[in-house]
């Protein structure tokens, strides 16, 4: 009878642990999902922001003055760039 009694004092013990150490899947699985969807959330504000402050940086900064030099070099530049008469294609005097 003795022997009995422990048998069923382990197999008690041992349902009682058991239950105690189940995990609720459902509910894991429903914690797991509302933490990764925060967190997605969370990390796509910060790159959102991140961009903002990125724009709103190259707004407020200032532009160099260009100094005499640079607007006598743009000149020669432009001077080069824009073909006179003598250069034109000849469809374009076709024209004329």
């Amino acid at each position: 009878m003795k022997k009995f009694k422990i048998i069923l004092i382990v197999l008690f013990s041992c349902m009682f642990s058991v239950t105690f150490g189940q995990i609720d899947v459902k509910e894991k699985v429903k914690n797991e999902t509302v933490y990764r969807a925060e967190r997605k959330v969370d990390e796509k504000i910060d790159q959102t922001l991140d961009k903002l402050e990125k724009g709103i940086g190259g707004i407020f900064k200032k532009k160099a003055k260009p100094t005499k030099e640079d607007e006598a070099s743009e000149g020669i530049v432009k001077e080069q760039d824009t073909p006179s008469d003598k250069e034109k294609s000849p469809s374009d005097k076709k024209d004329t």
